[in-house]
C-alpha cells in the first residue's frame, strides 16, 4: 500500500504541475492567442465588478459543447489555466491580492483555442468584505477563503453545502465544525489509485477538481481531498484554503488545507490524505486533525 500511494502522490505531483499550465494549444506560461470569436450575438464575460472583494467572474454560452479554458494573469506574469464548463458561473480567486489582472475565456475549435472574451484590470483587494451569507463574520480579510472558486466550487444550495451543513447542526464554534468535516472524509473515503494510474501512464494530462463529484463517488486524490474540505469550510463560514506544495510526510508535490479558527485567530495545516491513507484515521478532538506545519512547505495556496 504504501508502494501503491507513493506511486499516487508522484503521479498527482504531474497533475497539480499541469493545473498550473497552459493548455495544450499555448506555450506554458503565455496567455493562449491563436485566435479570436466575435461575441456579438453571444453570452460571453468576464466582470471585475467582485475584484476587490478577491475573485472575479466568468461567463460564456454559445449553446455548443465545445471544450473551454479560463485563463488568469497577475502583474505581467506567467499565466493559470482552469478547465471550464460551457455555461457555467466560474469564479476565480485572485490569490496575487492587489495589483495587475489579465483574464481571458478561451473556446477549442479545432486542435486550437481562440479567444472569446478577454480583460485587463486593476484589483485593489479589500480586507473589510465579508461575503454575502458567510455565517463567519470574525475574519473578514480572509473574505477571498470564503468564496466558490474553480478549484473549490460549491454553491448555497447543492450537495457540498447540505452535507457540510447537516455534520455541522448544532456544532458550536470552527473547531467542533472542522473536526466533524474532518472525520466526516477521514471515515468515508478511499484514495483513488486507478486515477493515479491513469495519470501515470498518460490518459489524463490536465485536471480540475469537481467537489460535487468527490463527495458523491467517495474517493479522490489529494488534490480532490483538499478541494472538498475547502468547499465545506467555506460553506459553513470557515475560511479554507486549498494549499499545494511539499511535505516531508508525502512523496512528490502535495495539496492539503490550512483551516481558520476565529476563536484562536489562527490558522490550521489539516491534510486529509494522511487520515484516509492511514485506514481512514478519524480524530478524537480537534488537535488531532492537524498538523504541524513544519512539515510543509507551501508553494501556492487558493
Amino acid at each position: 500500500m504504501k508502494k501503491q500511494f507513493r506511486h499516487g502522490a508522484l503521479a498527482l505531483a504531474l497533475i497539480l504541475a499541469l493545473s498550473a499550465l497552459a493548455s495544450p494549444a499555448a506555450a506554458a506560461g503565455e496567455p493562449l492567442t491563436s485566435g479570436s470569436l466575435s461575441t456579438a450575438g453571444r453570452s460571453a464575460g468576464i466582470d471585475a465588478s467582485t475584484a476587490s472583494l478577491g475573485y472575479i467572474v466568468l461567463f460564456h454560452d454559445d449553446g455548443s459543447s465545445a471544450a473551454m479554458k479560463a485563463g488568469l494573469g497577475f502583474n505581467g506574469g506567467s499565466w493559470s489555466y482552469y478547465d471550464y464548463k460551457m455555461g457555467m458561473t466560474l469564479s476565480l480567486a485572485l490569490t496575487g491580492g492587489s495589483g495587475s489582472y489579465s483574464a481571458a475565456l478561451f473556446k477549442k475549435v479545432g486542435a486550437s483555442y481562440v479567444t472569446v472574451a478577454q480583460k485587463s484590470f486593476t484589483a485593489l483587494v479589500g480586507d473589510s468584505a465579508v461575503p454575502a451569507g458567510a455565517a463567519n463574520a470574525a475574519a473578514p480579510q480572509y473574505a477571498q477563503y470564503l468564496r466558490s472558486v474553480s478549484e473549490i466550487a460549491f454553491s448555497a444550495n447543492d450537495s457540498i453545502a447540505r452535507k457540510a451543513a447537516a455534520l455541522c447542526k448544532d456544532l458550536k464554534g470552527d473547531q467542533a465544525k472542522i473536526l466533524a468535516i474532518y472525520n466526516y472524509i477521514a471515515k468515508n473515503f478511499k484514495y483513488d489509485y486507478d486515477f493515479a494510474n491513469k495519470v501515470i501512464s498518460g490518459q489524463i494530462t490536465a485536471y480540475t477538481p469537481n467537489p460535487e463529484s468527490i463527495l458523491s463517488n467517495k474517493k479522490g486524490v489529494c488534490y480532490d481531498f483538499a478541494s472538498l474540505f475547502a468547499a465545506m469550510c467555506r460553506s459553513q463560514g470557515i475560511p479554507c484554503k486549498l494549499v499545494k506544495g511539499y511535505s516531508t510526510k508525502i512523496n512528490g508535490y502535495h495539496a492539503w488545507n490550512s483551516a481558520y479558527d476565529s476563536k484562536t485567530e489562527k490558522w490550521y495545516t489539516v491534510d486529509l490524505t494522511l487520515a484516509v491513507c492511514k485506514g481512514n484515521k478519524t480524530a478524537s478532538r480537534f488537535s488531532r486533525c492537524f498538523m504541524n506545519e513544519r512539515y510543509y512547505t507551501p508553494h501556492e495556496s487558493v
